[in-house]
């Protein structure tokens, strides 16, 4: 990008968090703010919509920008979010016309090392398999039922492995769940669609298996049947050097930082938005069984 694209702040009524972290945006980028219907009213591919999240409300909005490839996305950082306890700033992800950069690229290493989180040897050993299931909208989202596909989840390893298996839910404030790190512990790999517990459990030297493109993929396996032999591949601290360079801080994003970055192409999200669009049916209309096996 040669100069600041028109960046278009898609407020959501129903989310205390996403107009804090919209009108920092805004205070960073000097941004116009929209509700989610008025987005309808421009003309979506000569502008930037930016979105925190997306739910019920701003799903068709989101659908208009994702088709013109011009938008930025925050969501819950990939590392030092609101999920963990520790020193430093809560941290959100930003990225150019994708949900998650792809992890691919290189970084000196700075913001990282800036976090203070201690990479962990891969785990070698371990009991369980922990399947991290999200809410029930975001596997909507994408065509699926969260029900269905734990089951089939289930299903798929039980063909390949006798390792007790771990249902962790994702923790609601009606719902709350036990810490991650208890129920990472001793645990053998990962599955998910495209939880941050995979990250998580990646830090923590736990190998993960993802179902769907997300930025964890770069260092995971993708499909079931690798849970017996999960990859543990060499370059996991470059790759948790780019998720750094990938995510901000409230105050970054007000002194737009953030936009900065995506401004001058700092991101590898372009490749993983050229990934992510091949695959984006993900899941549906596919047996996950078929995952279950490696191809022929």
């Amino acid at each position: 990008m040669t100069a600041r694209p028109d960046y278009v702040a898609v407020l959501n009524p129903r989310k205390r968090k996403a107009r804090r972290v919209l009108h920092a945006w805004v205070r960073g980028t000097g941004a116009r703010t929209v509700t989610a219907s008025d987005l309808a009213k421009l003309e979506v591919r000569k502008i930037s919509p930016v979105f925190y999240g997306v739910d019920e409300v701003t799903l068709p909005a989101f659908a208009l920008a994702e088709r013109a490839r011009r938008y930025v996305y925050i969501d819950n950082g990939y590392l030092r979010s609101k999920y963990h306890q520790g020193p430093g700033p809560v941290m959100f992800r930003v990225t150019w016309a994708a949900r998650q950069v792809d992890g691919l690229g290189t970084s000196d290493g700075s913001r990282f090392a800036k976090l203070g989180i201690e990479l962990q040897p891969w785990r070698r050993r371990g009991d369980h398999i922990v399947v991290a299931v999200q809410s029930d909208w975001w596997y909507q989202r994408r065509g699926l039922q969260r029900a269905s596909w734990v089951a089939e989840v289930l299903a798929g390893l039980s063909q390949v492995t006798d390792r007790p298996v771990v249902v962790r839910e994702k923790p609601t404030r009606y719902r709350p769940a036990p810490p991650i790190a208890d129920v990472l512990r001793d645990a053998w790999c990962t599955v998910s669609l495209d939880s941050n517990v995979a990250i998580d459990g990646l830090i923590a030297g736990i190998p993960a298996v993802v179902l769907g493109p997300c930025a964890a993929a770069a260092v995971s396996g993708t499909a079931l049947h690798q849970v017996v032999d999960p990859p543990m591949p060499a370059d996991r601290l470059r790759w948790c050097h780019v998720l750094a360079d990938n995510q901000w801080s409230l105050g970054e994003i007000a002194a737009g930082m953030a936009a900065s970055a995506i401004e001058r192409g700092n991101q590898s999200g372009a490749n993983h938005e050229k990934r992510r669009t091949r695959t984006r049916e993900g899941l549906r209309g596919r047996d996950l069984r078929d995952l279950s096996a490696p191809s022929a």
